[in-house]
């Protein structure tokens, strides 16, 4: 009976002092792993540094080593979309190229997806990051978890999926997804593995803040109705707050206590449409970038090799 493949697809973006020991430690868990065949797809997302030149010379080690070469820097999520749309694989495995998330752990989800399971997530119970990185990470989580039912507290970027699980998600990605949320919506009873995320010892992150919070609000907005109903409760709010302090503003006048002339429904006006403006126009701007930026039909991302 023929083995079943399973593909790894492991994003790089400027990772040239981790992929050898990387390539190492994925060697010594495919050799123990028996039940499987594998194929190692490395998506260069643009790397500056010398990460392509290190691919290459895995390639030439080992045959069942893939390369794909992003023209620039397209991001993380279209680097795992082109994964995906290469992974010939009955199962698809996502990890990190940072060596944070231990290679041994691919033994269990194989374990568990042998059983019949479609999705399988090591999810994070803690990490040896920095107190920066720790609290943005659980903060950001809990907030996603109040929006995605099932969304691990401290989150997850390391999973495996079957087949049938990819063809579902591939249809769901778009340029401003957030995947995590996307795998827990396929409607796949996911089966989790706990772990400690590792500190880093190669190389820096290049998650930055600013991109930490553009994923943030990709998840709030492509997942979610929240924003649109938290404008609706802040203008019921502010309606209700302008009826209270309209009441007050017209016993000041009926007293003659008003500074001015006029003051008395300026101030209502002021109040009422100032709060609802700047709020919902935010909002509704964050959508409406989103619809023009699909409605270009600009490509996810441009592979050069």
């Amino acid at each position: 009976m023929k083995k079943p493949l399973v593909s790894i697809i492991i994003p790089v973006f400027m990772n040239e002092t981790s992929l050898a020991h990387l390539y190492g430690k994925l060697k010594n868990v495919m050799a123990q792993v028996k039940t499987c065949i594998f194929e190692l797809i490395f998506v260069d997302d643009g790397s500056t540094d010398h990460s392509y030149q290190e691919l290459v010379k895995l390639k030439k080690k080992d045959s069942r080593v893939r390369i794909i070469q992003f023209t620039k820097n397209f991001g993380q999520l279209q680097a795992i979309k082109a994964g995906l749309n290469a992974a010939k694989g009955n199962a698809v495995i996502n990890m990190s190229a940072d060596l944070q998330d231990s290679p041994t752990l691919i033994a269990s989800m194989i374990e568990k997806w042998n059983k019949g399971l479609k999705i399988v997530i090591c999810n994070r119970v803690g990490r040896d990051d920095g107190f920066v990185a720790n609290m943005t990470s659980k903060l950001f989580y809990s907030l996603m978890n109040n929006v995605i039912p099932g969304m691990p507290k401290n989150g997850f970027d390391y999973f495996l999926l079957d087949r049938a699980a990819v063809d579902v998600l591939k249809n769901y990605i778009t340029r401003h997804s957030f995947i995590q949320g996307e795998i827990l919506l396929t409607g796949f009873t996911p089966s989790y593995i706990p772990y400690k995320r590792q500190k880093r010892i190669y190389g820096r992150s290049q998650w930055t803040l600013a991109k930490k919070l553009k994923y943030f609000v990709d998840g709030i907005i492509t997942l979610s109705y929240v924003p649109i109903r938290v404008v609706s409760f802040l203008g019921i709010c502010l309606s209700v707050l302008s009826l209270l302090y309209a009441a007050i503003v017209v016993a000041l006048w009926l007293f003659k206590q008003t500074p001015f002339p006029g003051y008395a429904p300026l101030m209502i006006v002021l109040l009422f449409t100032t709060g609802m403006i700047m709020t919902t126009t935010g909002i509704i701007g964050e959508y409406i970038w989103r619809i023009y930026d699909m409605v270009k039909n600009k490509p996810d991302y441009v592979i050069k090799k």
